[in-house]
């Protein structure tokens, strides 16, 4: 399987057939925030195995905004995501609710407009489990 196979529906104590287990936050994300006047940032985000080994294909889920550090708030009002490079968006309702595909090296680029305020990328990933930006201050509006 690929390096983005996810087991559901097995016990979390039991290793799936690519290896992973159920549970366990198999990524990492690193953020680079950089732009961040004028009331957008560019973001680059990438994702690798949570043993710092890079990615060989490509990961999907869905990612969204949010004011809040553990991503409990989902930010639409007023915001917009779009790609900056690498990877993919797909809006799916509103301007801040994404479906998103990495490159097969695990980069994803996100263009943030909003308000001037401190938000977070929240990747939501296959199993579940949420993946959180550093912050992203936006300022100049």
């Amino acid at each position: 399987m690929g390096d983005n196979f996810v087991c559901v529906g097995q016990k979390p104590t039991r290793k799936c057939p690519g290896g992973e287990v159920v549970g366990t936050k198999p990524y990492t994300l690193e953020t680079t925030v950089t732009d961040n006047t004028s009331g957008s940032a560019a973001v680059q985000l990438e994702l690798k195995h949570a043993d710092g080994k890079a990615l060989t294909a490509p990961v999907s889920g869905l990612l969204y905004l949010s004011e809040d550090a553990e991503g409990k708030t989902h930010d639409g009002a007023d915001t917009s995501l779009a790609v900056l490079t690498n990877g993919a968006l797909t809006v799916l309702g509103g301007d801040s609710a994404c479906l998103f595909t990495t490159t097969e090296d695990g980069k994803l680029g996100v263009t943030v407009n909003a308000s001037d305020d401190d938000y977070y990328l929240v990747l939501v990933m296959p199993a579940g489990d949420l993946l959180i930006s550093d912050e992203i201050t936006i300022e100049g509006n």
